[in-house]
């Protein structure tokens, strides 16, 4: 595989002839401004590969088998540059979209993207917000939300309730003994912020969701949750709202259960690799799970 650091990317006329260099874990600390700087033109390079292209029509196609009921109303939290914005316009061709981002060039590549399908893509809204997870998210109005390949920061840990910061502390101090060891950065400030990141996504996502609606989140993954170590679905749980078991002292109110979940091999997981910079983690693909909320 090309180094995404160096190759050209496949796009407009207007991106650099090469990818300047940079640091990832220095850039996170951006926010969702990083994707419009390096991080964003290495992502839009990413996303052109087959094996994302896959991934995106096999996610849709995912979709659209576990939702039985048609949405009329449906969100992609973190829309990045609308790839399955157009999937979903495909799959679901009667629905309301709106796409949510905090980046203006993912947003402008979005509506490129959804102005040329054919036929054009009406009823789909593109609106950013400066920073998600976001306080400014509340209509309970969406049937189905989608977050596909999660990759935010930022996020001020006070949009957590103090219950919440409790336990995501407890997990990000707590070692997984059947676990490898963690890379160099992965210490107990990332696991926190990590942490925090996705419970506040994902209470976000119960927000605008009805109830009974569906949150699909697609996310890279070294294995299928059956060969997870019971910290780690504990993480998870805590992470999507699911966890309902008192952990730290405390028992979190539940927002959404469980429904369904698959692992895909892929090599999209390569993009965690180039992130980190460990060989290791180019082994994996990534997951497709669907919960309800409640």
């Amino acid at each position: 595989m090309a180094d995404p650091m160096q190759a050209k990317p496949a796009s407009s006329s207007r991106e650099p002839a090469a990818l300047t260099p940079f640091d990832f874990y220095r850039e996170l600390k951006r926010g969702a401004k990083m994707y419009d700087g390096p991080v964003g033109r290495w992502w839009l390079y990413q996303n052109q590969s087959a094996a994302h292209r896959l991934a995106y029509r096999e996610s849709a196609k995912w979709v659209r088998a576990a939702i039985r009921t048609e949405p009329a109303a449906i969100t992609d939290f973190a829309c990045g540059s609308g790839e399955m914005l157009a999937q979903l316009r495909k799959t679901f061709p009667l629905a309301q979209l709106r796409g949510i981002d905090g980046s203006s060039l993912m947003l402008e590549r979005a509506s490129r993207r959804l102005e040329s399908l054919r036929p054009r893509a009406e009823g789909v809204t593109l609106f950013a917000h400066a920073n998600l997870p976001t306080l400014g998210l509340a209509s309970a109005s969406e049937d189905l939300v989608v977050f596909m390949f999660p990759n935010l920061a930022g996020v001020d840990d006070k949009l957590l309730t103090t219950d919440e910061r409790r336990v995501a502390t407890y997990f990000s101090h707590t070692r997984d003994p059947d676990a490898e060891p963690t890379p160099e950065h992965d210490d107990a400030a990332d696991q926190y912020e990590g942490l925090c990141v996705d419970r506040a996504a994902s209470n976000n996502i119960r927000r605008i969701l009805k109830p009974g609606g569906s949150f699909v989140k697609v996310e890279y993954a070294d294995c299928g949750r059956e060969d997870m170590t019971a910290l780690s679905l504990q993480r998870l749980a805590f992470e999507t709202g699911s966890l309902g078991e008192r952990t730290a002292g405390v028992r979190l109110r539940r927002s959404f259960k469980l429904a369904k979940s698959e692992f895909f091999p892929s090599k999209v997981v390569e993009d965690v690799a180039a992130q980190t910079g460990n060989e290791s983690d180019r082994r994996g693909g990534y997951s497709i799970e669907r919960f309800v909320a409640v």
